[in-house]
């Protein structure tokens, strides 16, 4: 349905920057686009626009490469060329790693769009020449055309699902749309020889460009009902490629009829220009949230108490009675409560209850879960492109066999479903069973990770990194004794194998060892948070529950340089202990989560960094709330 739509037009300020200029470092955005050189080969890049420093970026082996959009995790999506055949492509900045996208029998594919759920939009040519759109979870692709169309183009998909692109009529001309999941909305403008949708943020506006009757392109904004559009100041031409949800605009402009020579940003009233030095050309489609660089993890090994008592409390004011938390934090499922808690209550039996909180210090009054055999010791992940929770835990009925460690379904955290025993093949035993082998029996999860794009399968190519496997598992052994932790991966969730045996290095081991008989940690180094530095290469961090005569003594700390498969204790350990002369963990203090921020160097103006142990006097076990210094 065409509408007629208002245009705005905007009093615009421009400032025009050098390339390279050294500054203080402060918040910035990473801008994404690629450029073409003096050979006519095209290049990624992506450019801080705080310090105005580009970086490029070339997919290895490949003969021209473009980034297209990146996210706030760090992802960035683009195409590759080989040959004359093109690639889509998903690559994380901080992580170094890369993954070809190829839609199943296309000739050619181009990823162009990705949100924070890393869901990507694209397109691919079929065999017989034609483009449609489509939408990629991490495992099913989905096809995207729009309705009597002759071809389809997808370019980006917003949290909630809705994607824009644009779309081929049989006259040949090109049409924006706006797609909800279930309609699609065309996007047009009257007199336009075209219309490009390319952008959508979180507050439903889309940016693109078109082509007016005089066969000017002009940059736009939409929101649905009025389109503004935004000029750059005496360009002959000018588009926009993208925008977040500060509304800031990247795009670019010719000073004539000729490539596109200049980016920009547009922030406001105010045009922030860059050129990659000794392009030809360069295209601009994409910008973070704000960015903001931190110092290492590392830098960071006491713990402290926040005030007096920093237990945490439920809405009505009552302390958190609970142990063995289990923490996720997403802003994107949910804004006003993005943390959500899974913990195990004291009694007898042990029940495990969840809550959500705004903030991670006050909770919700919490609820039991069903569905779960005997459980204690819970670890839940997120399984995002199916958006479901899976949980792992102890069954406390259970100890001296893999039937101690099983695992449930979930939509709502709540309600769990097929619950069943983790199975182990044979030749690669997590759990023996026999005396005294380290591995003799189990207390369930200590950590679990779940990598939607896997590399590596144990069935098929192996990995020297856990973390390249869909599931990697690190979970709890015992002798009837001491306690220490290991590894296994899986490619479905349900069948591990334990990661030394997977290995060909038998017999399997722990990942950590335990301390010398005059060490803190002697007999236990176990449950505890596990997670990768967003700011060191290849740098894992695990603060672990540790003691010499029970596992509930202290909190040690401990890092991994080869992707978490062999740790090195801290020679300050322990960071916390029940001998400290805190009261409210002068009996207990163990069991430590961490919520680290998950989005690389976006993590906007501060680090997201929350440490919650549990502590017991003697009177009460609840949890408490650290920080770091």
């Amino acid at each position: 349905m065409r509408r007629e739509m208002k245009v705005l037009f905007l009093v615009m300020v421009f400032i025009i920057f050098s390339v390279g200029v050294s500054m203080a470092q402060q918040t910035f955005h990473l801008v994404v686009g690629y450029y073409t050189d003096a050979a006519q080969k095209q290049h990624g890049f992506w450019y801080n626009d705080s310090s105005r420093t580009f970086t490029r970026y070339d997919v290895p082996g490949s003969g021209g490469t473009q980034i297209n959009k990146i996210n706030d995790l760090g992802y960035m999506v683009g195409k590759y060329v080989v040959g004359t055949v093109s690639h889509g492509f998903l690559y994380h900045l901080g992580r170094n790693t890369l993954t070809t996208i190829d839609f199943p029998g296309a000739t050619a594919t181009n990823i162009h769009g990705i949100n924070n759920r890393n869901k990507m939009v694209g397109r691919y040519r079929d065999t017989a020449g034609g483009w449609h759109g489509f939408v990629y979870s991490g495992q099913d692709f989905t096809v995207i055309d729009y309705p009597g169309a002759v071809e389809t183009y997808c370019s980006d998909i917003d949290e909630a699902g809705n994607m824009v692109g644009f779309y081929k009529k049989t006259t040949g001309m090109l049409l924006g749309f706006y797609y909800d999941g279930s309609t699609f909305t065309s996007i047009e403008y009257q007199g336009a020889k075209y219309v490009k949708a390319w952008d959508i943020n979180g507050e439903n506006r889309v940016a693109g460009n078109l082509m007016d009757k005089k066969e000017k392109i002009r940059g736009f904004l939409y929101d649905g009902i009025d389109m503004t559009f935004v000029d750059y100041p005496l360009a002959y031409h000018t588009y926009c490629g993208g925008l977040n949800d500060e509304n800031i605009v990247v795009g670019g402009y010719t000073d004539a009829d000729t490539d596109w020579r200049y980016g920009f940003t547009y922030a406001g009233a105010t045009f922030t220009t860059f050129v990659y030095p000794a392009s030809t050309a360069m295209i601009v489609y994409g910008i973070t949230a704000p960015c903001r660089d931190f110092s290492p993890i590392e830098s960071y090994t006491v713990l402290h108490a926040n005030g007096d008592d920093p237990r945490i409390v439920n809405t009505d004011g009552r302390l958190l009675g609970g142990y063995y938390p289990s923490i996720i934090y997403d802003p994107v499922k949910d804004k006003q409560k993005p943390y959500r808690m899974w913990f195990s209550s004291p009694g007898s039996p042990v029940t495990i209850k969840f809550s959500q909180s705004q903030e991670g210090e006050v909770w919700d009054i919490p609820q039991g879960v069903t569905g779960l055999q005997n459980p204690h010791h819970v670890q839940v992940v997120y399984i995002s492109d199916q958006d479901k929770y899976r949980v792992y835990y102890w069954d406390t009925a259970q100890l001296y066999s893999i039937a101690a460690m099983r695992t449930a379904q979930s939509t709502d955290g709540i309600g769990w479903t097929d619950d069943t025993v983790i199975s182990q093949p044979a030749g690669y035993e997590l759990i023996t069973g026999i005396f005294p082998d380290f591995n003799r029996g189990s207390y369930g999860p200590v950590a679990v990770f779940y990598n939607r794009f896997p590399t590596a399968s144990v069935t098929g190519s192996l990995s020297q990194d856990p973390h390249q496997y869909r599931f990697a598992y690190y979970y709890d052994c015992t002798t009837g004794g001491q306690q220490v932790v290991s590894l296994a991966v899986s490619d479905n969730g349900t069948t591990f194998y334990q990661w030394h045996l997977l290995q060909g290095n038998s017999p399997a081991q722990p990942v950590m060892a335990l301390g010398n008989p005059a060490d803190w940690d002697s007999n236990y180094a176990t449950h505890g948070a596990i997670f990768r530095s967003n700011e060191e290469a290849n740098k894992w961090y695990f603060y672990y529950s540790g003691g010499r005569n029970a596992v509930h003594e202290g909190i040690g700390m401990a890092y991994s340089t080869d992707h978490g498969v062999t740790w090195t204790k801290y020679g300050q350990n322990p960071v916390r202990s029940m001998n400290d002369g805190i009261w409210w963990h002068s009996r207990r203090c163990y069991s430590p989560a961490v919520i680290y921020g998950e989005n690389g160097k976006c993590l906007g103006a501060d680090r997201l960094y929350k440490i919650w142990i549990t502590g017991d006097d003697g009177s009460f076990r609840g949890l408490g709330y650290l920080y770091l210094e």
